[in-house]
């Protein structure tokens, strides 16, 4: 697989914040998101790492959790397949996605116990449209009981926008969260304020940002 990096943190963000987990951010990105904090994962040169060398890393690290993410991991889809095999059963994996691939290979597989952090890209993101939603690949995510919704969120309109996706993928409120846009610790506290308000006005879930609140943003936590 190509790999941008691998590191022990806690989860800061979706359902699972402050669980343990290793980090292994995949290298490559299908999307050009212009506030992207990771825009290393598809500039800087990847580690090339067989299957085997990947999973003693996983065993080594000796931590129940594993968080893949990047970039976008499920542009290696088939990579991601094979290293499962490898994995032990009680294995449980969390796959953030920016929900414009489709998963149906890896919802065949009988272990590890898979769940997908979805976070379709919205227009703040300078995305076009087309190229960042998909709504018939959404609605299998929103299918499954193991997916949750990550918006990154600046404004109003970022708010009509994920009613008109929630309404066309048939996400269900409780699988919605959404996240403050921010680069600094003072930016996320003024936005998360907003940000609670509109959770609470919609019936819609609050994702914090645990890491930037911690480290500011440093790279490998």
């Amino acid at each position: 697989m190509k790999i941008s990096e691998i590191f022990k943190s806690i989860q800061g963000e979706g359902n699972s914040v402050g669980t343990p987990a290793l980090f292994i951010r995949t290298f490559g990105c299908n999307l050009r998101c212009k506030w992207c904090d990771s825009k290393y994962s598809y500039e800087e040169p990847p580690t090339e790492l067989s299957t085997e060398e990947l999973s003693a890393k996983i065993k080594r690290a000796g931590l129940e959790r594993i968080v893949i993410t990047g970039g976008e991991p499920l542009l290696q889809i088939d990579a991601l397949l094979e290293l499962f095999r490898f994995l032990p059963n009680m294995t449980i994996v969390e796959i953030e996605t920016n929900g414009t691939i489709d998963p149906q290979p890896l919802l065949n597989c009988d272990k590890p116990l898979i769940f997908f952090n979805v976070s379709p890209k919205l227009q703040n993101s300078g995305v076009e449209f087309k190229d960042r939603i998909n709504f018939e690949i959404l609605s299998k995510f929103a299918e499954l009981s193991q997916s949750i919704f990550k918006f990154v969120v600046e404004d109003e309109k970022d708010i009509v926008e994920i009613g008109m996706i929630q309404r066309g993928a048939k996400i269900q409120n409780h699988q919605i969260y959404l996240m403050p846009q921010a680069r600094t610790v003072d930016e996320y506290i003024e936005k998360a304020k907003w940000t609670v308000s509109k959770c609470l006005e919609m019936g819609w879930n609050f994702s914090p940002r645990e890491h930037l609140v911690i480290w500011g943003g440093e790279r490998g936590k």
